[in-house]
């Protein structure tokens, strides 16, 4: 893939200075070239808002909303990237997550949703196990697995045709 597609990354939060300025470093460290990142913040009365001026390169909605599915769609709804994602205020992408996503998503090739491996970790940072494994064997596998699982969020990318075809 000789150009690398916009990607955005709408992320929700509600009085989250504690976590989210590691959650914009996560982002940053990407390094990825064409990026947009949009926080949605639900009217935050903490140090959150604070902490994202510190980051011009955001786009900061502030304003009240109905909880973090509304912040999210909100998000979309702006969003312009070709390639989109969602990462919470308290969660974090490790190095190249964003350059691996770009590379193997390929609606072309009918590849419009990709999925890799997402590390738990505590609220000290502290790392403590990893998801289910997500290679593609089969769509009974999948949902063998999920079963009593959940899509491991921050690691779910989609084209926006996707969004179109199945809703906010």
């Amino acid at each position: 893939m000789a150009d690398l597609p916009r990607i955005t990354i709408v992320t929700p939060s509600f009085n989250q200075g504690r976590f989210i300025a590691e959650t914009i470093e996560s982002v940053v460290a990407q390094d990825y070239p064409d990026l947009e990142h949009l926080v949605m913040d639900g009217g935050s009365t903490d140090d959150t808002l604070d902490i994202l001026r510190r980051y011009p390169h955001l786009t900061v909605v502030s304003e009240r909303d109905r909880g973090q599915g509304d912040a999210i769609n909100k998000g979309f709804e702006r969003a312009t990237g070709a390639v989109w994602g969602f990462l919470n205020s308290d969660d974090t992408l490790l190095p190249g997550a964003l350059h691996t996503v770009a590379h193997a998503i390929d609606p072309a090739a009918g590849r419009h949703v990709v999925m890799g491996r997402c590390r738990f970790i505590d609220d000290r940072g502290r790392y403590t196990g990893i998801e289910h494994p997500s290679r593609f064997e089969s769509f009974a596998r999948v949902l063998a697995i999920w079963k009593g699982y959940m899509i491991p969020q921050p690691a779910v990318f989609w084209t926006p045709e996707v969004w179109r075809t199945c809703g906010g």
